[in-house]
């Protein structure tokens, strides 16, 4: 995630971004900046790529950021946002909560357009 731009450009082959189940466009644009060298593209994508995983990351564990990031992938239609023990699936209150921060991010990323 968050040194997916700093590794392409230092050489980096390619990345393995868990948010990039959310944002894939986000990421391949990052990657295809950071191959050509544009530094302050790929940095700028960085920053709103660091903004989405922020919202399943922060202030969570790892067990609790994959079922975050399940509920994610849920809003945007991809999936169903249970998960197997021994993660445990986020209540409906935090669902809720991860579909409003990305809501406020959607204006930043248009091709974010997550279920009402």
């Amino acid at each position: 995630g968050e040194l997916a731009s700093k590794a392409v450009l230092m050489g980096g082959d390619g990345i393995v971004p868990g948010a990039g189940n959310v944002v894939p466009h986000l990421y391949r644009e990052l990657y295809e900046a950071a191959k050509k060298g544009d530094v302050r593209t790929a940095e700028r994508l960085q920053r709103l790529a660091d903004e989405v995983a922020g919202i399943y990351v922060k202030g969570r564990t790892l067990s609790q950021a994959l079922a975050a990031l399940k509920a994610m992938m849920s809003e945007l239609g991809l999936c169903e946002p249970t998960v197997l023990p021994p993660l445990i699936t986020l209540e409906e209150g935090e669902r809720r909560r991860i579909a409003d921060q990305m809501r406020r991010l959607a204006p930043y990323l248009p091709r974010l357009n997550p279920r009402s």
